[in-house]
């Protein structure tokens, strides 16, 4: 008989007499149902501490339909699922312990424009840019909105003051450190004007949704930023492999 035999089951799913197509229909279900996504490791953000990564399951739809077909009557099919591993584990993490650029200015200003920063800081602190990976400071900030906590504070442009003010602060310290590193520095812009905490032609200014501090890890291990504010110095490191 060309079908599934009767009685079969799969799941909740009684499937005797089930014809190819209507075979494949059931099991793109348990695809939907079963499939979870590889978690490469990660750092966490406040402690630092390494988060490990985590295998995806996907289920082998080849051995399943096969094993739907060739079951005798009135049998339970398992569904056959496999593991993805992760893309990074954790022990390309464990040798990122040496420093390769670090860079730092001092903060100025309103209360206001330091919350700013700290919380921009915070923000790409542990983040890790793996092996010829992209790492893009827009996106990983995300938007300087009173939602998120930024506050109004002086910017370069427009009316002079606006939400994030001091923001471009932070990536300046990082465009330096990246440079000092000798990371791949894709996309960078200069304010218009002369800033104040960093020599004329080394900031790097950026917009939300328009201009962006965008570097590649040219080198063969992941590296790490470290950023943080500490007794009014912005200080940004990029660790790198031993």
């Amino acid at each position: 008989m060309y079908g599934v035999k009767p009685g079969v089951t799969i799941e909740d799913h009684e499937i005797g007499g089930f014809m190819p197509g209507e075979v494949e229909v059931v099991v793109d279900e348990l695809v939907v149902k079963y499939r979870r996504m590889p978690r490469d490791a990660s750092i966490d953000r406040d402690s630092g501490q390494i988060i490990p990564d985590m295998n995806g399951t996907e289920v082998n739809v080849e051995a399943t339909t096969r094993a739907i077909f060739g079951a005798p009557p009135d049998t339970l099919v398992k569904v056959i699922t496999m593991e993805i591993p992760a893309r990074y584990n954790s022990d390309m993490l464990i040798p990122i312990t040496r420093e390769m650029g670090s860079f730092y200015t001092w903060s100025y200003g309103s209360w206001q424009r330091h919350e700013n920063i700290v919380l921009a800081a915070r923000s790409i602190n542990n983040q890790i840019i793996w092996p010829g990976g992209d790492f893009s400071f827009n996106k990983t900030v995300g938007p300087r909105t009173p939602e998120r906590g930024y506050r109004p504070a002086p910017v370069i442009g427009g009316d002079g003051i606006g939400f994030g003010g001091g923001v471009c602060q932070v990536s300046t310290t990082l465009y330096n450190a990246a440079q000092a590193a000798e990371l791949e520095i894709i996309e960078r812009h200069q304010h218009s004007t002369k800033v104040p905490y960093i020599k004329a032609g080394k900031d790097a200014t950026v917009v939300y949704g328009a201009q962006d501090l965008r570097l590649r890890n040219n080198f063969s291990y992941p590296v790490i930023i470290k950023s943080g504010v500490y007794r009014g110095k912005i200080l940004v490191t990029i660790m790198g492999k031993q």
